[in-house]
């Protein structure tokens, strides 16, 4: 709690000071950084774009920080500091390493603990529940976001790693409002883009351009980039989209095993949104999800009746020996239709409930 701004910018200076003694400052002399410099821009801007994009379907709200210039000013000039001090000291233990995997490791988790010690929240870990949300909603973000700035720095050089650091740290202190994601998908976008600008960085900085060859060569790799990130851009899109329940479709994972054999605990099923405005158009047999309370059910339609003057459901399990559902399901409450299963791709978030469960 009482690690601060100033106190990680003293740590991080005293780090930068000793290390240009006992090692030396290298330079920059990539050959391939300006190249991972415009591409690095480049991607790092669209996917604000992308975020900013989905925040128009999830909602925006206020942003928390003082945006009166002298508020930027006192929040952007240490976290500049930060950025440029932590930076220049990975890029120092990174270029002087000898490739050891070892050291590389051992960079990614201390600076994962100095971002945790500035952005952690502070939270009771008392419990397995408190701890595993702290551990996947804040630690895991900053513990892929340094991988991506290790592994950047290793390949593409300081400046590479500068601008992305810059674009993912700054603006949130100069723009007015922010995307109003869940948790679960703040989490999901904060992990997977660094990874994917890896990724696209490798495919649009190969070894050719270490090489000398013609242009054409050149330029067919960059149209494979492109064509290559385009598809990943519609790739992260599809799995934030079918997770978020923002869309027609939704991807959840079934958490009992109420309707086995058919579905299973741990199967991801797809469900039709769109049959919420078209009840009159269930019928009998179709398994459908929907909501009484705050919990989700999937079950299927075993009889349709008239409540109230509305067409509803009366409710069973498929499992042998489930009881008829003690409720009549309304059309208020019917989320969708289940349109498509695919088998246990759903286990690991089982997991993890079920290690969040309090003994």
């Amino acid at each position: 709690e009482f690690l601060g701004d100033i106190s990680l910018i003293v740590f991080l200076l005293v780090m930068l000071i000793v290390l240009h003694f006992t090692c030396g400052i290298p330079r920059d002399n990539n050959f391939t950084s300006k190249i991972s410099f415009k591409l690095c821009l480049f991607y790092s801007i669209a996917f604000l774009v992308l975020e900013y994009s989905l925040g128009l379907i999830t909602g925006f709200y206020r942003n928390p920080y003082n945006l009166s210039l002298v508020g930027i000013l006192k929040n952007i000039i240490p976290a500049i500091l930060l950025i440029v001090f932590e930076e220049y000291c990975r890029f120092t233990i990174v270029e002087k390493s000898g490739r050891n995997r070892i050291i590389l490791l051992t960079t990614v988790f201390l600076f994962t603990f100095v971002n945790f010690a500035l952005f952690g929240s502070f939270v009771n870990i008392g419990s397995i529940g408190n701890f595993l949300k702290l551990f996947t909603t804040t630690f895991m973000i900053w513990l892929f976001y340094n991988i991506g700035l290790t592994v950047i720095s290793y390949k593409h050089g300081l400046k590479t790693a500068l601008v992305y650091a810059f674009i993912y740290y700054l603006y949130r202190y100069l723009v007015p409002i922010l995307p109003g994601f869940s948790e679960y998908v703040n989490t999901m976008v904060n992990m997977l883009i660094p990874i994917i600008i890896i990724v696209l960085l490798h495919i649009g900085v190969p070894e050719i351009f270490k090489k000398k060859k013609n242009k054409e060569d050149i330029r067919n790799k960059h149209i494979v980039s492109k064509i290559i990130g385009v598809i990943l851009f519609m790739l992260i899109l599809v799995i934030v989209s079918l997770n978020s329940n923002l869309f027609r479709y939704w991807a959840c994972v079934v958490g009992s095993g109420s309707m086995e054999p058919n579905i299973k605990i741990g199967d991801i099923i797809i469900v039709d949104k769109s049959y919420k405005n078209k009840v009159n158009s269930l019928e009998k047999g179709d398994i459908i999800v929907f909501r009484i309370g705050e919990k989700y059910y999937t079950h299927r339609i075993i009889e349709v009746v008239n409540s109230n003057g509305e067409k509803s459901f009366i409710t069973k399990g498929d499992r042998e020996g489930q009881a008829v559902d003690n409720w009549i399901v309304t059309k208020n409450e019917v989320v969708g239709l289940t349109k498509y299963k695919f088998k246990y791709l759903g286990l690991p978030s089982i997991w993890i409930r079920d290690l969040m469960k309090e003994k």
